[in-house]
């Protein structure tokens, strides 16, 4: 489920009352207008719910300031709906601002959303599905936000699986597109915590290997997940996704002799991530020694 990063522009105040309240009366009636906010900034503005938004030259700048940090919702909001308003003609990076614009119906945090905001989410989230079936991109991720909503949130799991089958019979192919940061940032790593981050620097994964990961967190049916897991394998994924699936499928599940199986393949692996592999001993000997 994946919203961070530096404002760059805040609202300035207007000189006179009665161009205030004349504005105010304008945005009520349109969503949005153009207008120059600082002559000397060389920046045009649009004003999206009573809020300035900066006109940047690409759909990708639009984007990557709308995901940038911003201290008060609105503001953010405003910054995502004007993706759309501004470079109409975008429709990749218009779907990805709509797919944030119903995380944050869920809330500040995810973790204390009540059934209205999720409903209100998984509304956003079926209105991004049906406008955007023909982008896969979009629609995967839309996919698994709702996936993820039902077994999370709501923890109605069935239904959550039947989100995330979907993305598996649907969009068998789609790649993880992973968004950069904002252009004006970077991200760096120093020393030792290099080898300890299982992160992804490039779009190693499919949509379809992160479905099967979460099937086989949340089923109850030993059978699925299992399947699940060799699904997983078959796609040839790399040593370290292919580990933390092991690691969850022994996690949640008592481990049959043909799971014990696929773990011992794996600890016998040259390309097995070692943090992974003493995990995957421990857990393994500690299901064996079980009554």
């Amino acid at each position: 489920m994946i919203l961070n990063y530096l404002q760059l522009f805040t609202t300035r105040q207007l000189c006179f009352p009665a161009i205030l309240i004349l504005l105010l009366l304008m945005t009520a009636c349109q969503s949005s207008q153009v207008a120059k906010k600082n002559a000397g900034d060389g920046y045009n503005y649009t004003v999206i719910d009573a809020i300035h938004i900066p006109i940047l030259a690409t759909p990708e700048e639009q984007l990557a300031y709308a995901r940038s940090t911003f201290d008060v919702t609105a503001e953010k909001t405003a910054a995502l709906k004007a993706v759309r308003t501004i470079h109409p003609e975008a429709r990749l990076h218009g779907g990805m601002a709509a797919l944030e614009l119903a995380y944050l119906q869920l809330g500040d945090d995810y973790r204390l959303a009540d059934g209205r905001q999720c409903s209100l989410a998984e509304g956003e989230f079926l209105g991004i599905l049906a406008e955007f079936t023909d982008i896969p991109e979009i629609a995967a991720k839309a996919l698994w936000y709702l996936g993820w909503i039902s077994c999370d949130l709501r923890h109605d799991k069935s239904k959550g699986i039947d989100y995330y089958l979907q993305i598996v019979n649907t969009y068998p192919a789609e790649k993880l597109s992973l968004l950069p940061p904002a252009p004006w940032l970077t991200v760096q790593l120093i020393g030792d915590d290099k080898e300890h981050q299982p992160y992804y620097p490039k779009s190693a994964l499919s949509w379809v290997d992160l479905a099967h990961l979460e099937i086989i967190r949340h089923t109850p049916d030993h059978e699925q997940a299992f399947r699940s897991m060799r699904a997983i394998q078959d796609g040839k994924p790399d040593a370290l996704f292919e580990g933390i699936a092991l690691k969850v499928l022994l996690t949640w599940h008592h481990p049959a002799p043909a799971s014990e199986q696929l773990v011992m393949e794996y600890l016998t692996k040259p390309t097995a991530n070692n943090h992974l592999k003493n995990d995957l001993a421990l857990a393994l000997s500690a299901h064996r020694q079980t009554p």
